[in-house]
């Protein structure tokens, strides 16, 4: 999250809501969610895939111990966590 917030603002990142990551995956920009991780070395980060908002909660596309594509957000993130959402437009 620092990186988005620094160097990657000044490459073209900026915070956004979920609904605005949403509609930027769907118009073909790169859109990621990320966790931070507040006790630990480490959190998570995915990118979102192009879906629409009836297909629920956003799709999303992660690698690391539980690899899938197109998969609901709550299946890489849980639903309890406190989560940004970033796009590059």
């Amino acid at each position: 999250e620092d990186w988005f917030a620094g160097p990657g603002g000044r490459l073209g990142w900026r915070g956004a809501t979920m609904e605005q990551a949403r509609a930027a995956a769907r118009q073909g920009c790169p859109s990621v969610v990320l966790w931070r991780n507040l006790t630990g070395p480490h959190g998570h980060i995915a990118l979102l895939c192009p879906s629409s908002p009836e297909t629920g909660e956003p799709l999303i596309a992660q690698a690391g111990a539980t690899c899938f594509k197109g998969g609901p957000l709550s299946k890489g993130f849980g639903k309890s966590k406190t989560l940004t959402f970033w796009i590059h437009a």
